[in-house]
């Protein structure tokens, strides 16, 4: 429905009205139609509003729940002689409060969606990984060279989740929002432990393959270090390919801070057994 020419319409129709004479004021149907005029423009507002962005099913629900009446708004028999069966200019008052808790839901909403999508889609949340040339052997790796930008969007993002939990339209989102707030803990987590394994990683990696004589005398730990190296490089390589952080850390795989943990754990006893 075209609002604007409808109450525009309404208006006209009501100044050709009171703009007759006396004699016809007195008729049973001009007060008859004086009062539609003036139902119709109390109910044309309250029509506007149901039709907002905002407004989703369990508001009509709402609707259903407080004029006590069934109906589908969805139905092509819902039309605006419908509306004035259902008598909504009544309910003013809870109309008015019912679209402005749903517009402040929509911004919840929105930001949801936007978080989602950054996260899933944007190319900012790509880790800055390149490949590299290793000084003791002929293979290739990778290495995180930054998280600046990835760190950066956890702290506004988990800033608008934390606003968005103390809000009183939370429990309207609660589920979404504790997903996105452990996903992106996760997130930070797993970065913070990576980081950690690539620079013990890089240190032992001098070590055990720039020195073969002393990787001899450390039989044991060159075996542990090989089996950790096999495994970081695969796991590098499955990242740089993949780029998006939240699929390469989280989606994608199965248990990788698992994983982080056990080779940070290996790293760590063979910088103890070395020092």
């Amino acid at each position: 429905m075209n609002i604007d020419d409808i109450e525009t319409r309404v208006i006209d129709y009501y100044n050709k009205l009171m703009n007759m004479n006396k004699d016809i004021r007195s008729w049973q149907i001009f007060d008859f139609l004086k009062n539609k005029f003036i139902l119709f423009r109390e109910v044309l507002p309250l029509a506007l509003q149901l039709r907002d962005e905002s407004i989703r099913p369990r508001h009509w629900n709402d609707i259903r729940f407080e004029v006590k009446e069934e109906f589908n708004e969805q139905s092509e028999d819902f039309n605006l002689e419908r509306v004035f069966d259902l008598q909504l200019h009544k309910h003013q008052v809870f109309v008015d409060d019912l679209c402005h808790n749903a517009r402040n839901q929509l911004k919840i909403e929105k930001s949801l969606i936007e978080i989602k999508r950054i996260w899933e889609e944007d190319p900012q949340t790509n880790l800055d990984i390149t490949k590299e040339k290793s000084k003791n052997t002929p293979d290739d790796y990778y290495k995180i060279n930054s998280t600046e930008n990835i760190l950066t969007l956890v702290e506004d993002h988990s800033q608008q989740l934390a606003n968005h939990k103390s809000s009183a339209y939370y429990k309207q989102f609660n589920d979404k929002i504790d997903f996105w707030e452990n996903n992106i803990a996760n997130i930070t987590e797993t970065i913070e432990l990576l980081l950690q394994v690539q620079g013990k990683w890089a240190y032992l990696e001098l070590i055990f393959k720039g020195q073969p004589d002393l990787a001899k005398q450390l039989t044991k730990e060159d075996a542990t270090f090989r089996q950790i190296d096999k495994i970081f490089r695969q796991e590098s390589a499955r990242i740089y390919k993949e780029q998006n952080c939240y699929r390469a850390l989280i989606v994608n795989v199965k248990d990788f801070i698992k994983t982080l943990i056990e080779m940070n754990r290996g790293l760590e006893g063979i910088q103890k057994e070395l020092s």
